[in-house]
């Protein structure tokens, strides 16, 4: 088949061309993929950073824990991010919970289940004001990997 060197140059050239180009690509979308799930990562840290200091003012402001601003918060991040909140006092009484919100949305068909297998992941902030004084703990549950949308938009850019 290769019956000239020229043929033959011809041959190791291209084939070497592509094993390069399938090694860069392969690297690309590797490196694209970290690089979007440390964005995930970066921005849901973000919000939970935004929680904290909304429960923070809101117990500087009156005293104690109050639902009016901070539970719209919890529950537009269970609603929109599949990002759960339980807030505590300081004596360990739950006063917020916004991880049931699943459940009703499992009940009325508006989330998909929990698929089988599928694993969480909870992180506790220790909450405080004036010279550090401990007023409670938030516990902020999300899924590990991504969601619906994240997931999405990976497949398309695939």
């Amino acid at each position: 088949m290769f019956q000239t060197l020229r043929s033959k140059i011809l041959f190791y050239l291209l084939l070497s061309s592509m094993i390069g180009i399938l090694f860069v690509s392969f690297f690309m979308q590797w490196g694209f993929e970290e690089s979007f799930k440390s964005y995930l990562d970066r921005n849901r840290e973000k919000k939970i950073d935004r929680i904290i200091t909304e429960i923070e003012k809101d117990y500087n402001k009156n005293g104690h824990f109050t639902s009016d601003p901070v539970f719209g918060l919890l529950h537009e991040h269970a609603m929109t991010d599949q990002l759960y909140f339980q807030l505590y006092d300081r004596v360990g009484q739950l006063q917020m919970d916004s991880s049931n919100i699943r459940g009703m949305l499992n009940s009325l068909g508006l989330a998909e289940p929990e698929p089988n297998g599928e694993e969480w992941h909870s992180a506790s902030y220790t909450l405080r004001v004036d010279n550090n004084n401990i007023i409670g703990k938030l516990v902020a549950i999300y899924p590990i990997g991504l969601i619906d949308d994240e997931y999405n938009f990976l497949q398309t850019i695939q």
